[in-house]
């Protein structure tokens, strides 16, 4: 009886050392993932930083790339009228207001904002017809009001002071 008390004693004895050695690599292993686990977060976390500061760089280029055409148009008219270059800088004036909000602060956004709206309104007072036509044709005469090309000039040339001070807004640009 003590041979097999000794076995039963050997296999009890070798069932406590499986068991506290499972339950050591048990919470090795817990330790381990809990590790991988805040490490995945603190990656998630960096993934999420870097695709929101690749949105907000974008956001920053198209409108960077809108207000360069607006301001690139707004040049081209110093020495005489140029109709298809402010035709086609019409179309620089679709932006989202989330993309302005993202990439500027909320004062740089408010500026850029009114810029916008101001070129809106140079282009309805000066450029467009009543029939929404572009005009192509002005007079040299300052008593025609609107249809004086020294009207406009003006108008150009207050705008595109405006568009070189906002200029500083985008840290790419050379002017």
């Amino acid at each position: 009886m003590t041979f097999h008390f000794l076995i039963l004693y050997a296999a009890l004895l070798l069932l406590a050392v499986i068991t506290a050695w499972s339950a050591v690599c048990t919470k090795l292993t817990n330790r381990r993932l809990k590790h991988l686990y805040q490490r995945v977060n603190q990656l998630e976390a960096e993934a999420e930083t870097a695709r929101t500061q690749a949105y907000a760089a974008s956001a920053e280029q198209d409108i960077y790339i809108r207000f360069m055409t607006v301001k690139d148009a707004l040049f081209r008219q110093f020495n005489a009228p140029l109709p298809r270059a402010v035709r086609e800088s019409e179309n620089a004036m679709h932006f989202s207001e989330e993309q302005l909000n993202t990439a500027f602060s909320s004062g740089e956004a408010e500026a850029l904002r009114q810029f916008f709206q101001r070129y809106r309104q140079y282009l309805d007072s000066y450029w467009k017809t009543r029939t929404g036509g572009w005009k192509t044709v002005f007079v040299s005469n300052a008593q025609n009001g609107a249809d004086s090309w020294e009207t406009v000039h003006a108008a150009t040339k207050s705008l595109y002071q405006e568009a070189e001070r906002l200029s500083a807004l985008f840290v790419y640009s050379s002017s």
